[in-house]
């Protein structure tokens, strides 16, 4: 393997001014990228995304998580890479743990030529931005809104010193800049670049930076050129100047100058400094006096080149440089000896918020995620069957086992030896041995034969012979009672007096024993449960089981005696009403064969498939299995215990786990379940919108959808250090109308719920997630949705129709009333109308014959007459009935009784005239379409008839050709009515008005006329009236 690439980029990485907090754990992994040789007590998983899951960066350039859980990186896009001759798109991208989601970067019209992250915990990211005009920005990245802040004069600031890298302590960013005549350090405040200190600076020399500065430290070494370090603290200050005098070498060292000082591991507290060019000299750091004072580096190799990446609670990581590439070393923290080893020769950039929990690689277009193992089981005598436990001394154990006899444990070196016992300077080999009772100078054990009485140095005092094998022993008081599967009946064993006792009351064998501390609780094969209490057996079986169902026993003030069964059932006991109460039915029917309760009330359940916790307050239960350290799921009988210290000792066929119950409830019941992205039709926006703003998610406690878009989106994710792999999810949308919940849905597609077309209604999603085996993990999930009715499906909108209709058909019915009163009004005035009609008509009638008659009266009168004055007289009279009767006989032929036609009415006067005289009148007329009422028609009749009465009279005695023209016009409410003859007639003004002229100027004072007369050699007349007066 060539190490050609490795060495090139350590070249580089000496050279290259950007952030090193990517770096600083760059060989973490590099014994996990091409062929590791692991064990499973250091790595439990391995998941690798690529493009598949959205992952589109080649090349990273950074990588950081931020302080939400999320990983941000940035690099090249690699869906241009294969644009050789183009420049690289830079992006930015966020991983939640199951998918990737890319960040808008800043906008600018600059092209982007690289970006770079750096972490600072208190206020979030920063991110530089080099652009190939050679600027830079500095952007402050706000991890939960995504919003970026430009720090405004940081290119005032990086334009003056240039940026050379940069550290992390306490979790606070420091940037570190080199100028031509000084080196300065610059934190950022108020989203404002400020320098926080300097020193002075000689351009000339090489300014050599670390690699490694960051740590949780208050204090670390900055070098600004050939050996000169400068403490430096957290709050950007430069605290003081090293010299040789401030380090203590080892009396066989010779004092060094140390080219290159890099922080590399923490150690019970104390900060370890080491140098890339004297690597096996490793410095404690001394931070009340500022020295460093070297220490014992005894277990490395002198032809090692070593490198500290970086301390776990229970690890030091490290890399060194081989002939084939690198390798990376992982070293046990208390004994300083090697556990593992890895080989690559891969290029990586790394990430890591945890060094107890995970690593993340990412190389190529890969995010290569490394889980440790967080088991906080630990597992001892492997492949042993484990009988009893009992505590002698602080982290010293004794454990039975069922072949290989007794053991001593050391917890604490994690050591395990066979007890050599001996009796009388010989060897005796305990068989079987079930059950350790102390005493005040030592042991008491028991095997298929004997019961032993063992000093505290295992020498055996005293055999006890028993005449049956009774593989089962508890002690109340002086009394050891034994009892066993392989025969019937107890025996009770005296500790006093040395002798044994038979009690055959009952015949059953005996599974387990447990007691209060006075009375003994049996669980049998063949009999089911018993109590002995002051000498006599009580027998008791819960309702519905057999006898051969009941496995193990247990007794504790709080629970009471608790005996479970072959199909992961426990029942209490109650001492007082002598019955069983079902307390608690394990979800895969597993064989619970030991029980015993924490020191926090939590009972702790040892079955046939893997150890059960069993919170009885809240209901709650997790297994654990192979994937948190159980070695074993098969437990093996009688051999639960709890020490001292509340530590569980749980064994199996194949042996014993140890831990501590409180540190495992803060695993993973702690898990965060959380809404990554909602996506739904935002009113106020009035378009879809995809919602990846933390703060704007957390604040949502309902969506609201629209009626016309009633569909939304939501992603959901673990934001922990845990194998996304390993969990699965469900939700469920309940109808908030309803009683009952929905049934749970499994959820795919990167973990994306999508509701399209939900009906109207209000609504709850709840969403957990789960473990391989179905116990739920972390919180539960719940946002509430509203789904808008459409608006016809409303409950106004449907108030709004049925008023409409009763409106509609009320108006209706109006409308029916209103028109049938109408029409039998119209039938009462028709039908008035019609008598009043045939009245007008009869009237019309009678006054036009009775007028008739007296025209017929004047005519004979006039006959008879031979005065010829007279019979002028009575002919003018006749004449002017002839007129009035001729309207009412238009009237009474017409269609209307009230208007007459003027022109109708003009002809008739002119055809009676011409009847009348003998002279022949030529009669020119020109009269419009015009109907007046019965005043005004009888007025104007009267006149033209008096009119072309007198004309005939006085006006052609000479005329050739007589002639009268008749004009009647009308312009709106006014009529002109324009007579005119051609005759010779003058009016004599001196004279006496004639009888002709006085109706004329009566009939138009009747009218409201104006007449005008333009009589000069003929007659002329006219006369304007308004028929609105």
């Amino acid at each position: 393997m060539n190490s050609f690439p490795l060495k090139l980029f350590l070249f580089f990485r000496l050279k290259m001014k950007r952030s090193q907090k990517a770096f600083v754990l760059f060989f973490l992994l590099l014994g996990f990228a091409s062929h590791c040789q692991t064990s499973k007590n250091i790595i439990s998983n391995r998941v690798q995304y690529t493009s598949n899951e959205g992952y589109h960066i080649i090349a990273p350039t950074t990588a950081v998580y931020g302080h939400l859980g999320f990983l941000w990186i940035t690099g090249n896009n690699a869906d241009n890479q294969n644009f050789l001759f183009e420049n690289q798109e830079i992006v930015i991208q966020r991983f939640d743990g199951i998918g990737f989601y890319d960040v808008p970067l800043p906008e600018t019209d600059a092209t982007i030529i690289n970006a770079f992250l750096f972490q600072d915990n208190p206020r979030g990211l920063f991110i530089r931005i080099d652009y190939k005009d050679k600027k830079t920005d500095l952007y402050h990245i706000n991890p939960e809104t995504q919003v970026f802040t430009l720090i405004e004069n940081y290119i005032e600031v990086d334009g003056k010193y240039g940026y050379v890298t940069s550290f992390n302590l306490n979790g606070e960013l420091t940037f570190v800049h080199c100028g031509k005549e000084e080196v300065a350090l610059i934190k950022i405040e108020n989203n404002r670049a400020v320098v926080k200190d300097s020193v002075p600076f000689e351009y000339n020399t090489n300014f050599s930076f670390p690699n490694w500065l960051s740590h949780d430290g208050e204090y670390t070494f900055l070098r600004v050129m050939d050996g000169v370090h400068y403490v430096v603290k957290y709050d950007g200050t430069f605290v003081k100047k090293m010299t040789r005098d401030d380090f203590d070498f080892q009396d066989n060292q010779p004092p060094i100058v140390l080219e290159h000082l890099n922080y590399a591991c923490k150690i019970d507290g104390k900060y370890i400094y080491s140098s890339y060019d004297h690597p096996n000299i490793f410095l404690e750091f001394d931070e009340v006096n500022f020295r460093l004072k070297q220490i014992d580096t005894h277990a490395y190799r002198e032809n090692d080149i070593w490198h500290w990446v970086g301390t776990s609670n229970k690890y030091l990581y490290t890399y060194s440089l081989i002939k084939e590439g690198a390798e990376l070393k992982v070293i046990n923290k208390n004994t300083f000896k090697i556990e593992e080893s890895f080989q690559t020769d891969g290029f990586h950039v790394v990430a890591e918020r945890d060094l107890n929990k995970e690593v993340v690689l990412l190389y190529n277009n890969t995010v290569d995620r490394i889980l440790f193992n967080q088991n906080k089981i630990d597992t001892y005598l492997k492949g042993e069957s484990i009988r009893a436990m009992l505590e002698i001394s602080e982290d010293r154990y004794l454990i039975s086992t069922d072949n290989k006899g007794i053991f001593e444990l050391n917890t604490r070196t994690k050591e395990t030896k066979k007890i050599k016992f001996t009796y009388r300077g010989k060897e005796v080999f305990i068989t079987e041995p079930r059950e350790i009772i102390k005493t005040s100078d030592g042991y008491i054990f028991n095997d298929t034969s004997n019961l032993y009485e063992v000093n505290s140095n295992y020498q055996v005092q005293q055999i006890h012979n028993h005449p049956l094998w009774f593989e089962e022993t508890i002690q109340i008081g002086d009394k050891i009672y034994k009892g066993g599967v392989h025969h019937l009946g107890m025996l009770a064993f005296d500790i006093q007096t040395k002798t044994y006792e038979r009690l055959e009351d009952y015949a059953f064998q005996t599974r387990e024993f447990a007691t209060n501390g006075s009375d003994l609780y049996i669980v049998s094969v063949n009999k089911g449960f018993f109590v002995y209490q002051n000498g006599v057996f009580l027998n008791f079986l819960p309702e519905n089981e057999i006898a051969e169902n009941l496995l193990s026993i247990s007794y504790s003030e709080s629970h009471g005696v608790l005996v479970s069964t072959k199909q992961g059932k426990i029942y209490a006991f109650d001492l007082e009403k002598k019955e069983f109460d079902l307390f608690y039915e394990d979800n895969l029917k597993a064989s619970i064969v030991g029980m015993i309760l924490d020191e926090s009330g939590v009972l702790w359940l040892n079955t046939y498939a893997g150890i059960v916790s069993y919170n009885p307050q809240t209901n709650q239960e997790k297994r654990y299995t192979k994937k948190d350290g159980i070695y074993e799921l098969e437990g093996n009988r009688y051999s639960t215990y709890k020490d001292s210290k509340g530590n569980l000792f749980i064994g199996s066929f194949k042996g014993l786990s140890v831990f501590n119950p409180q540190e495992l409830k803060v695993s993973e019941k702690d898990l965060s379940l959380q809404f990554t992205e909602l996506s739904f039709y935002n009113k106020n926006y009035k378009e879809w919108t995809t919602h990846r703003d933390l703060n704007f998610i957390k604040s949502q406690d309902e969506i609201i959808l629209p009626s016309f878009n009633q569909r939304f989106s939501a992603k959901v994710s673990l934001l922990d250090i845990v194998n996304h792999k390993n969990y699965k999810y469900r939700y469920r949308l309940n109808d908030d109308s309803e009683e009952e919940s929905s049934e749970w849905s499994s959820l795919y597609l990167e973990n994306e719920i999508v509701f399209s077309n939900l009906s109207a209604g209000n609504y709850t999603l709840q969403v957990e997630a789960l473990s391989a085996i179905n116990q739920n993990q972390g919180n539960l999930l719940e946002l509430s949705i509203i789904s808008e009715k459409i608006f016809y499906r409303t409950w106004w909108f449907t108030i709004l129709v049925l008023l409409s209709i009763v409106s509609f058909f009320s108006y209706l019915f109006y409308q029916f009333k209103s028109k049938e009163r109408l029409y039998a009004e119209n039938q009462i005035a028709m039908n008035e109308a019609k008598i009043k009609e045939a009245m007008m008509l009869e009237i019309h009638h009678r006054i036009k014959n009775n007028l008739q008659v007296v025209s017929g009266l004047l005519s004979i009168q006039a006959f008879n007459s031979t005065n010829p004055e007279l019979k002028s007289k009575l002919k003018d009279s006749q004449g002017r009935i002839e007129s009035i009767a001729g309207i009412h006989n238009i009237l009474y032929k017409g269609d209307s009784q009230e208007d007459v036609l003027v022109e109708e009415y003009f002809n008739d006067i002119i055809t009676y005239n011409k009847t009348l005289f003998t002279i022949p009148v030529a009669y020119v007329l020109d009269i419009d379409d015009v109907s007046l009422s019965m005043d005004k028609a009888i007025p104007l009749a009267l006149t033209l008839n008096e009119l072309i009465n007198n004309s005939h009279k006085h006006a052609f005695q000479n005329i050739e050709a007589p002639q009268i023209k008749v004009s009647f016009k009308k312009d709106k409410d006014i009529v002109v009515f324009d007579y005119q003859d051609n005759g010779e007639f003058k009016v004599k003004t001196e004279e006496r008005v004639s009888m002709g002229m006085k109706i004329i100027n009566m009939m138009i004072s009747q009218l409201k006329g104006e007449v005008e007369y333009l009589t000069e050699k003929s007659f002329h007349i006219k006369i304007k009236i308004n028929l609105s007066k």
